[in-house]
């Protein structure tokens, strides 16, 4: 389980390192588009000039260029955080698994108790707890309910 949180932890922190590369780009295009923009502007005004020309060929490259790399970025952002959405899922399952086995282990407990009883034995009401079994399988049922719409929503995406 510890190895899964770690992992976790390590995907989150790549996720944002790569949403930051992303947001540097996006920056990055934007000045340039703005720029462009500039130098259109100015172009409509003046003369038409060699030099602007060049400039504005250049300016229209580079933000093709930042353009397929934030496209690029995006689709490496967004396999890494369907890849952590599913490590969550995994530890999400594991923690459920574990959280199964105590309340079926509380159940067990609780039916031999039972039997016991009805040969003789003592029994305490207020040590079986039975109310807080049953709510212990109702929300292993609700989360495993909520994992399973997360799961069809990623899916689905």
């Amino acid at each position: 389980m510890y190895h899964l949180i770690q992992e976790c932890r390590s995907l989150f922190s790549e996720n944002n390192g790569i949403q930051e590369k992303l947001m540097a780009e996006w920056t990055s295009w934007r000045a340039i588009n703005a720029e462009l923009q500039q130098i259109q502007a100015e172009q409509r005004i003046k003369a038409d000039s060699a030099h602007r020309d060049q400039e504005l060929a250049q300016l229209e490259q580079k933000m093709e260029l930042i353009g397929e790399h934030i496209h690029a970025i995006g689709a490496q952002l967004t396999a890494k955080r369907k890849e952590l959405v599913e490590k969550i899922l995994e530890s999400m399952h594991h923690m459920l698994q574990n959280e199964l086995i105590v309340a079926y282990s509380h159940l067990e407990s609780w039916k031999i108790k039972q039997k016991t009883a009805q040969i003789g034995a003592p029994f305490n009401e207020e040590e079986v707890e039975f109310d807080s079994i049953h709510k212990r399988f109702s929300a292993l049922f609700g989360c495993i309910s909520e994992l399973r719409i997360l799961a069809n929503h990623i899916i689905e995406k």
